[in-house]
């Protein structure tokens, strides 16, 4: 499910983001690494993983919530 407005934790960086689902789920500490790299290099956002929500367009912060789904 996509919110319009996104829900992205505003005090967590890009990369903590789309690392939260995984850790949701139980996913261990490398993999969810691992995992979340991949995700991010899909969604081409690896060079913004250190980045907060508040500094992405709106189209990034689409992307880091469809990473994180």
């Amino acid at each position: 499910m996509m919110f319009q407005s996104f829900a992205l934790f505003p005090h967590r960086t890009v990369l903590q983001n789309v690392e939260f689902s995984l850790k949701m789920r139980g996913v261990s500490p490398d993999d969810r690494q691992r995992q979340t790299w991949e995700m991010l290099e899909l969604i081409g956002l690896e060079e913004l993983a250190q980045r907060f929500p508040r500094d992405l367009s709106g189209g990034q912060q689409q992307r880091v919530a469809l990473g994180r789904a």
